[in-house]
């Protein structure tokens, strides 16, 4: 699988989210914290849809909505000023997807 990162607006960015958070857990690898500190800014809100693991360090804070976190990924958001909120709390606070960063 190729790694990408997209963002996506309107009802498109959340039928992408769909079809990438229905995948069976077998086409899943996890996404580490290393990867999100590149690939993302300070104050970004981001969509991983599957496991954030806590390999690596985060550099700044985000917000992140995820499938699942492990213990070690959650401390780490959290002591680096992020947050970690679920998928349908993402969906109340952005229903169209703007301002999402989808991380795969």
């Amino acid at each position: 699988m190729s790694e990408k990162t997209q963002k996506k607006s309107s009802a498109g960015f959340w039928n992408e989210a769909k079809w990438l958070l229905d995948r069976p857990v077998r086409a899943r690898s996890g996404v580490n914290l290393s990867k999100l500190s590149k690939v993302t800014k300070e104050g970004q809100v981001v969509l991983v849809p599957d496991k954030v693991l806590g390999e690596g360090y985060l550099t700044h804070k985000i917000t992140i909505a995820a499938l699942a976190f492990s213990e070690r990924a959650k401390k780490q958001i959290n002591s680096a000023g992020g947050k970690v909120i679920s998928v349908d709390e993402l969906k109340k606070m952005h229903p169209q997807g703007d301002g999402v960063q989808l991380v795969v």
